[in-house]
């Protein structure tokens, strides 16, 4: 269940499609390093994708694809609470970063956490996605 989870969020392409708004502010170099940590998270490596998504994050501190990246990173390694943390701090960026803190937090056993981040997700939604 845990890798079927994973795996979806690592699958869906508006997270990490190489598209202008994910490249936006990027240099050449944070581009590339944050290239291989989406390669690294695809292919299940994730320390090195932790390590790819902090070169990017150590010259990038904002770019809300590179935390959705370390968040997964992390939760690929099962250290859930540096996951949360992650996902918490682009969670405002990002409806990725937001779903998937409250997925982690239901997955971990805090519903009450739960529902109230994806309620708030969904609140924040305009009425043509709902």
């Amino acid at each position: 269940m845990r890798l079927l989870t994973l795996a979806l969020a690592l699958a869906a392409p508006e997270a990490w499609a190489q598209d202008e708004l994910v490249e936006a502010g990027l240099s050449e170099t944070e581009l590339e390093r944050f290239r291989e940590g989406v390669a690294a998270l695809q292919e299940e490596r994730f320390k090195d994708a932790q390590g790819q998504f902090w070169r990017v994050h150590l010259t990038n501190r904002g770019h809300p694809q590179t935390l959705l990246g370390l968040g997964q990173a992390y939760r690929g390694e099962e250290q859930l609470a540096e996951a949360l943390q992650w996902f918490d701090e682009c969670a405002h960026l990002l409806d990725d970063c937001a779903y998937s803190a409250g997925e982690l937090a239901l997955e971990i056993g805090n519903i009450d956490e739960a529902v109230d981040r994806l309620e708030r997700l969904s609140g924040e939604q305009s009425p043509e996605v709902q």
